[in-house]
């Protein structure tokens, strides 16, 4: 059963709601203000009741010189899925229920080996799942996933803008969260030079607040050596927020049929 874990005021241990959500397919988050408790428990209800499919599953296979790296939920919450090894270079992430309307994005980070010019079939994706109201069990979706490679420097320095946008911000996200454990370990110096490179990602991506927050606890590291309760729930729970999804501006040679 998902578990939404809400943690209101900052005498809370943000590490161990997240782990809980996280285990059990839920969500976590910070409400910082009480009267907020009420309208986030009816967008829960709602986006439960939007729930139309259930047990979904994501498996990539993937063909020889392809290594997965990593698999990053990025909406509705920024997440390392991490992934179930199939075999040698298959992986399974579970997805669990998915809103009509909504839905999860994922990023897979692949580590490909160099290939003459042309264009490959470097693997399939396929996700299962069920539809309850519609009494299905153990549909399937396939789409095959393709690579161009190319000897032309022009062309390959070309990027796809949404892509990098949104790789920018799960590097913000990586970045606080290793700051955190840097600073974990005492290394002050380490802690204050990631936030720091966290804040010039999320001034580029247009994230005002969330940097001014972070600027600010890095003064407080910088003075003080430590940061804030309030600050450090607001770095954990904001960097996972970023990507929208007025951010998923996939062009459509990318988009699988029957949806995203």
């Amino acid at each position: 059963m998902p578990i939404t874990a809400l943690g209101v005021g900052k005498d809370w241990n943000e590490d161990l709601l997240i782990d809980m959500a996280n285990r059990s397919g839920g969500t976590a988050d910070y409400i910082d203000q009480p009267d907020k408790i009420v309208s986030y428990f009816q967008n829960t209800i709602q986006r439960a009741q939007a729930t139309a499919i259930q047990n979904a599953l994501l498996t990539l296979r993937l063909v020889q010189g392809i290594t997965p790296r990593a698999v990053w939920q990025v909406i509705p919450l920024i997440s390392n899925l991490g992934y179930q090894p199939v075999s040698d270079r298959d992986v399974s992430v579970p997805l669990g229920e998915l809103e009509s309307g909504g839905g999860r994005t994922v990023l897979i980070e692949l580590l490909v080996d160099p290939r003459p010019a042309g264009q490959y079939r470097i693997g399939q994706v396929e996700v299962g799942y069920d539809v309850p109201v519609l009494k299905l069990q153990g549909e399937h979706t396939r789409a095959d996933v393709m690579m161009t490679f190319t000897a032309d420097s022009a062309l390959a320095a070309q990027v796809n803008a949404p892509v990098m946008n949104i790789v920018e911000k799960i590097s913000a996200f990586k970045l606080q969260t290793r700051a955190l454990q840097d600073l974990q370990s005492g290394d002050v110096a380490s802690a204050t030079q990631k936030l720091q490179s966290a804040v010039t990602r999320l001034l580029n991506q247009g994230e005002v607040d969330l940097a001014q927050t972070m600027q600010q606890e890095i003064s407080n590291l910088q003075q003080t050596g430590q940061i804030s309760s309030e600050g450090q729930k607001t770095m954990k729970f904001g960097t996972r927020k970023t990507v929208r999804l007025s951010d998923l501006d996939v062009p459509e040679d990318l988009k699988v049929k029957g949806g995203q």
